[in-house]
């Protein structure tokens, strides 16, 4: 769908009364969702969800596009998997909105979109100086640092469409260099991680700042890009000031912030943390024994085993997001985030031992990374056969804890749902939903629907 800005000096709600000539950074659309429902496990069908609407709304509705359609007429489900927003950053529903999901992709977009939690709107606005008669335009995903080859095969995959936009029609060497930057940006950002890691904040800096102009260069330079890097510099900034090392021990007295930085736990899919005094005491392992959950319907904070445990043996933690660094890696990360050398089993490992330690951990990373490229290439049984083998790998590390595994089983669900491998799906729902009662107790919204999920024909359970 193309938008078309109004006659020059003309005054309407949607330019926020500027003139049409140009508009430059500015909100154009502020629209509510037509309805919501939770991201992974709705509790209703989309027919459900549209009943209540008017015959016109339904209708609209229906005008968007089913971009699965392999020959039958288009769904109710394939129009919401294709058009649907998430709500926020760390969403937990998506929406649609009539208008927004009209607007189509480029890989250069003069616009972008953002939920305003505080309207309940989603809002879209300009990002470049816009002319009379140009197309505003979104970008469907995080593609910024993609080469074109890429760009391509996702698309593709997620959206069923070859893209022509200004970036993809370039050819020969202009490509090349388009390539090259987005290319570039992607290693300045993998890259300031590493140097927040080892504390090399200085040049943390300096990566930003070369992402930035890259950004601009390639014409990508959109408020949320420009958030993320400067926020990134702020970051790697306020990390290396002195007060800092005042926090981690080296001088200076206990502050009540220090102590809630040190052993604040996260509220689920959140931006929230909390303390818990008992919790916050059980010390760290890479090779935890046990894992912790938050309930966000009952408020609590929960500690399960994750295997058996012998009579006398300490109970651990995780300090760690992930469990797909070396023994390098894990070090830095702990030592910058806990100011602390960890000496659990796995880091006592020390010749072959840790070297075949670090390959399995490090092929994990590579697994968990490469389970999206499957997905958005639409190569299910591969995504299957990489869920298969990180599974073997957390078993052969001893990392299988229940809520590492519920997540690699559940992509394996995904991945047989989407094939139309209904009695596979079936299995591995089973598993799934075994798992997340050992991870997240059998009480939990989610759990309950995996359940429900179960007691349906084999053939229905897909479609929802």
């Amino acid at each position: 769908m193309t938008f078309r800005t109004v006659e020059a000096g003309a005054v309407t709600d949607l330019w926020a009364g500027l003139p049409a000539e140009h508009i430059d950074c500015v909100r154009i659309l502020a629209e509510p969702p037509l309805f919501t429902r939770a991201v992974n496990t709705p509790s209703a069908s989309v027919e459900t969800l549209l009943a209540p609407f008017s015959t016109a709304q339904q209708a609209s509705f229906y005008q968007l596009r089913d971009c699965k359609l392999s020959g039958g007429p288009a769904t109710a489900e394939g129009i919401m998997n294709t058009n649907s927003f998430c709500l926020g950053r760390f969403p937990t529903r998506e929406g649609i909105f009539l208008t927004t999901a009209r607007f189509n992709h480029s890989c250069v977009p003069n616009c972008y979109h953002a939920w305003n939690s505080s309207l309940g709107m989603m809002t879209v606005h300009t990002n470049s100086e816009v002319t009379s008669g140009d197309e505003l335009m979104l970008s469907y995903g995080d593609y910024y640092s993609m080469d074109r080859g890429h760009r391509q095969v996702v698309l593709r995959g997620r959206y069923n469409f070859a893209c022509g936009c200004k970036a993809c029609k370039l050819t020969g060497p202009a490509r090349e260099t388009s390539n090259r930057r987005r290319a570039h940006i992607a290693a300045l950002t993998d890259g300031l991680a590493d140097a927040v890691q080892t504390r090399q904040y200085d040049k943390g800096v300096q990566l930003v700042e070369q992402r930035l102009m890259l950004l601009s260069e390639e014409g990508i330079a959109t408020p949320n890009q420009l958030y993320r890097a400067e926020f990134d510099a702020f970051q790697a900034c306020k990390y290396g000031l002195k007060h800092k090392e005042a926090r981690e021990r080296t001088g200076g007295p206990v502050t009540a912030d220090g102590i809630f930085q040190t052993n604040s736990y996260g509220l689920g899919n959140t931006m929230q943390a909390g303390i818990f005094l008992i919790i916050s005491r059980v010390n760290h392992s890479c090779l935890p024994n046990c894992t912790h959950y938050w309930n966000g319907d009952l408020r609590i904070k929960n500690v399960c085993a994750g295997r058996d445990v012998k009579c006398g043996e300490e109970l651990t933690l995780s300090d760690l997001r992930h469990q797909t660094t070396d023994w390098d890696d894990r070090q830095a990360a702990l030592k910058f985030k806990h100011n602390f050398v960890c000496g659990c089993e796995v880091c006592k490992l020390t010749g072959p031992e840790r070297e075949a330690s670090d390959r399995r951990r490090s092929r994990v990373g590579v697994l968990a990374d490469g389970m999206q490229h499957a997905f958005d290439a639409r190569q299910f049984d591969r995504a299957v056969q990489m869920a298969e083998e990180h599974l073997g790998l957390m078993g052969e590390e001893g990392t299988g804890l229940p809520r590492f595994t519920r997540d690699v089983e559940h992509d394996a669900y995904e991945a047989c749902k989407h094939a139309g491998k209904h009695l596979e799906a079936q299995v591995w729902l089973k598993r799934v939903h075994r798992t997340a009662v050992l991870a997240d107790g059998a009480s939990t919204t989610t759990t309950q629907r995996m359940a429900e999920l179960l007691e349906l024909p084999v053939t229905d359970m897909t479609d929802l």
